[in-house]
Order: structure tokens, then sequence, then C-alpha cells
């Protein structure tokens, strides 16, 4: 969400992971699998490691590549009178799902301490499934900001509540 995205038509912000950098952890995870897999079944000598580290570092390859094939994608574009919502997970096609005004009846704002400093995100409830989090705003204020827009484009009079 950069410049002043108040007079736009739309608001659009997401959350995603490169496909360069889901091609990398899944390339080096390969690399250190192929070479692990071949320890585990040669027996020990001075040169080698144990068997039990290398299985661990077999799970942990593994481990790794199905974090970067699975990982999601989010983007959400608010619109007047709807948001659009697409997801993708992995490499794999993007899923849209819109939802209305008449869809959405309180819009909470979350807040997280983390190792990496404050997450805050919005939750949106909604009348029919299950609640929508957002992608992570940068901070406190912004989250103020996109609520109170979220609110006047789909012209909600919705409860507003922060957690």
């Amino acid at each position: 969400m950069g410049g002043d995205w108040t007079t736009k038509p739309e608001i659009t912000f997401e959350r995603n992971l490169p496909i360069f950098l889901r091609l990398s952890v899944t390339a080096g995870a390969l690399f250190f699998l192929g070479w692990q897999i071949g320890e585990v079944f040669t027996p020990p000598d001075v040169h080698s490691t144990s068997n039990s580290a290398s299985v661990i570092v077999v799970a942990f390859c593994v481990l790794l590549i199905f974090a970067s094939a699975f990982v999601s994608d989010v983007r959400w574009t608010i619109r007047p009178n709807e948001i659009q919502i697409d997801r993708k997970r992995g490499i794999g096609p993007w899923r849209v799902e819109l939802v209305t005004r008449d869809d959405i009846t309180e819009i909470t704002i979350l807040r997280e301490g983390t190792e990496f400093g404050p997450r805050v995100w919005l939750l949106l409830h909604r009348l029919s499934g299950p609640s929508i989090e957002s992608p992570s705003v940068p901070d406190g204020a912004q989250a103020e900001e996109v609520r109170a827009e979220i609110a006047k484009r789909l012209l909600l009079i919705a409860s507003i509540k922060q957690i």
C-alpha cells in the first residue's frame, strides 16, 4: 500500500513469498536431501556424520520443501461494496473470493507481539462462513486507517473492535 491510497479507486495489500525465494529454498533443500539420503544408507566411518544426524537433516529438508510448496500468498483488493481476496498455495493457481458488505458483520483489529516486532492485522467477521484474516499491516495506526477505509468503501455501520 504505497502512496496516498485513500484517493485511489481500490486499495491492494498482500502477503506473498516470491517465486525465486520459493524455488531457491526448495533447490537447497533438495540438494541437502540428496546428500544426506546417501549418508543414511552408508555405514558411518570417520569422515561421515552419524545416521541419526542424517535422519534429522532429511526430516528438516522435507519440512522446508513442504513449507515452501504450501505456504499461501494472499492479496486483498478493497473496492466500493466488495473485497476481492485472492489466495494461492505454492505455485498453484489463484483462488478468488468476493466478500460483499452484506456478508460482513464486524471488523476487528488484532495485535500480537512477535520476536520480529508487533504484528497487526484485521479480522472480518462474516454472516456466512468463517472469519477472514487480512495480511499483516505494518503498524497499528495504519491498521486503524485501513479499517476506517474498508468501512467507508463498504458503507458499513458495523461494530468495530480492537483486541
